[in-house]
This record gives structure tokens, C-alpha cells and sequence, in this order.
């Protein structure tokens, strides 16, 4: 009966991975529910975070094109019936330019957090990217940087003053010029 359960937890976690909706186990039976594409590429949903049944949020990236990496934030919003996207800001949005909200956290109706990275195809770059959700709109927050390149993949609201987000950073090589 145990190994049912991983294998129905696996086979949900595989369709949130690899498809273009969203699912929700509901009384123990997970049901499919189609949600809006941005643009006319690919759609990706890699994070979701509930303030209650008929407010949920799921961040990702859309490829906006031209090029492969040429992602932009994604947004979408449950409101108990169906999901729409939510406008977010993009850090960088010029030729071969990338962003990505990798993870989503909330704490009320209008105080959400979105974490990510954005960069460019020609550098090994990514800067950290921070978004809030004030009830209204989404807007970039102040994230510092201290690599050569950082990422953040995931985020988790402990409290309204206690937002916590995990990452990696790649530090430069170490130059050492004494002897």
C-alpha cells in the first residue's frame, strides 16, 4: 500500500515536472488542471505555495524567444476555480538574457515571496532575484551577490519577518599573488 502511495507521489511530481499543468491531490485522488501559457514557447512551473484553497501561487520561466535561454519570470495565481498569470518584473531583458523564479512562499494574501536567478547566455554570471507579492503587484527586492555567480532555488516563510532562501554560489578562483 506504502509503495502505491511513492509511486502515485512520484507520477504527480513527474507531470508538475514535465507538463504544462498543474496537479492537486484533492481527498486523496490527484486531478489535472489546465493552466494559461505565457507567450507561444515553453512553459515551466517549478515552484507552488498555498495561503489557503482558493489562493494559491506557482512561479516558473516562459521562453519568450528567440533564443533557447531566453527565459522570463512566470507567475500564476489559483483563485479557487482556475489559474491566471500574474505580470512580474524581469531583471534582464536584453538579447540572450534570462530570469527564472525557481521557488514561491507565503505568508498572507498580500505578502508572498518569489526567489530565482537571472543572467546572460555569454556569462558565467547569474545574480541571485528576489520578488514580493504586496497584494497587487509583483516588484523586485534587493538581493546581495557576494559570488561571481548565484542562484536561489528555493524560499520558505517562517513568519511575516522571517523569509529564509537557499541557493549555491560559485565563487571566483582564488588568485594568490604572494609567495
Amino acid at each position: 500500500m506504502q509503495r502505491k502511495a511513492v509511486f502515485a507521489l512520484i507520477v504527480a511530481l513527474l507531470a508538475l515536472l514535465w507538463s504544462p499543468v498543474l496537479a492537486f491531490a484533492q481527498s486523496g485522488v490527484w486531478m489535472v488542471i489546465s493552466s494559461p501559457n505565457q507567450g507561444t514557447r515553453a512553459n515551466q512551473l517549478l515552484g507552488v505555495a498555498p495561503v489557503s484553497a482558493s489562493d494559491i501561487w506557482s512561479v516558473g520561466n516562459y521562453n519568450a524567444g528567440p533564443y533557447t535561454m531566453s527565459l522570463r519570470t512566470l507567475a500564476e495565481h489559483w483563485n479557487g476555480s482556475s489559474w491566471s498569470i500574474v505580470s512580474t518584473p524581469n531583471a534582464a531583458t536584453g538579447s540572450g538574457d534570462y530570469d527564472s523564479l525557481q521557488g514561491v512562499a507565503t505568508v498572507s494574501t498580500s505578502n508572498v515571496w518569489a526567489v530565482g536567478y537571472s543572467g546572460n547566455v555569454n556569462a558565467a554570471a547569474d545574480q541571485t532575484l528576489i520578488e514580493h507579492w504586496n497584494g497587487s503587484a509583483w516588484s523586485t527586492v534587493s538581493s546581495p551577490n557576494p559570488y561571481e555567480t548565484q542562484d536561489l532555488y528555493g524560499v520558505a516563510a517562517v513568519s511575516e519577518s522571517s523569509i529564509w532562501a537557499v541557493g549555491e554560489g560559485l565563487a571566483p578562483p582564488r588568485t594568490d599573488t604572494t609567495r
